[in-house]
């Protein structure tokens, strides 16, 4: 999409929460009574889906009532597929084509034994021409934005300091940023000091490249990245407490027990629900609680980013948050 459609989206929708997510794809769920390796395994059901961290940060906030716009970079059948199910879904998109093929995630689905397997293809490689179009729309979308939210990895041919330099503009249009990834991404990203610096516990390892951390060490490792305009850092634990540190505050959050049919996407639906708390003004408790119930809630649905109000509403209260002050 060219920098001018770009435009006319900004001018129909005003004001919306901006999802980046460069690396989307199309996934195509399998579900199995019982799958096995070295096997010829029948699925029981199979369906598709548009995806990617941003794609499903986009998906979360459309079902609970917000107004986004997802961009990001699409090319081929697969690409049109993922327009083509995001137009279904009412999620407004505003993607730069190119002339790789997005590419396709796999997953797969054991009911026997609860476990999902991710199968994905290697990522298209984006050319310089391309990379600055995506750029210039980028750049037309953020100032009518009123957060933005970055998510994930990187096609081949974006540049080394891609997201800092999103971050920058963001800032210098006064936009608060929610950046969400790991490895070197995150460390240049958390130089550009984004309002809320998120990860799982693997990506943070990755980023430091250092082994797993007892819980003291995690959390005094966090805490170095909330300086300057960074005002939060999250790092997610899977079914284990989920850290939050503020500029006062260490929070703990242990998500409510639930039996998980698909985990994928959950991360993603905590980032929504993080950037509706502040935009609302919630407290930090309550923002805490609303982003881990909102990824619980995704996980005891089959589909990535996807949630019921209803359920997030319900979880809100099961999520047990336990806080100190910050000692530095």
């Amino acid at each position: 999409m060219a920098s001018g459609a770009a435009l006319d989206i900004c001018l129909t929708i005003m004001s919306y929460i901006l999802t980046v997510g460069l690396n989307p794809a199309l996934q195509k769920v399998l579900a199995f009574d019982r799958y096995r390796t070295d096997a010829v395994n029948r699925a029981v059901q199979a369906t598709h889906i548009a995806s990617g961290k941003g794609i499903n940060v986009s998906r979360t906030l459309t079902l609970l009532g917000r107004k986004t716009v997802c961009t990001g970079v699409l090319g081929g059948p697969s690409g049109a597929l993922i327009e083509e199910e995001l137009r279904r879904e009412g999620i407004h998109s505003a993607f730069t084509a190119i002339s790789a093929m997005t590419r396709l995630c796999i997953t797969l689905i054991d009911r026997q034994h609860g476990t999902t397997t991710e199968l994905i293809e290697p990522s298209p490689t984006v050319t310089s021409s391309e990379v600055d179009r995506w750029v210039h729309a980028y750049e037309s979308l953020c100032p009518w934005s009123n957060f933005v939210v970055i998510s994930g990895t990187t096609p081949h041919g974006f540049p080394n300091g891609i997201y800092r330099r999103l971050i920058n503009y963001a800032h210098k249009n006064k936009k608060r940023v929610l950046l969400d990834c790991g490895g070197p991404l995150f460390v240049d990203g958390a130089s550009a000091e984004p309002t809320v610096l998120k990860c799982n516990e693997e990506e943070f390892y990755d980023a430091l490249q250092t082994p797993r951390l007892g819980l003291t060490d995690l959390v005094k490792q966090a805490e170095k990245y909330v300086k300057g305009t960074t005002e939060w850092v999250v790092i997610t634990r899977g079914p284990d407490p989920a850290l939050f540190i503020t500029k006062s505050n260490v929070y703990f959050a242990t998500p409510p027990k639930v039996h998980a049919v698909n985990p994928i996407g959950s991360g993603d639906a905590v980032s929504s629900g993080i950037v509706i708390g502040l935009i609302d003004n919630k407290s930090e408790e309550e923002t805490i609680k609303l982003g881990v119930a909102c990824g619980t809630a995704n996980a005891i649905i089959s589909g990535p980013g996807i949630v019921k109000p209803s359920d997030v509403k319900n979880l809100q209260d099961e999520v047990l948050v336990k806080s100190r002050k910050r000692t530095n």
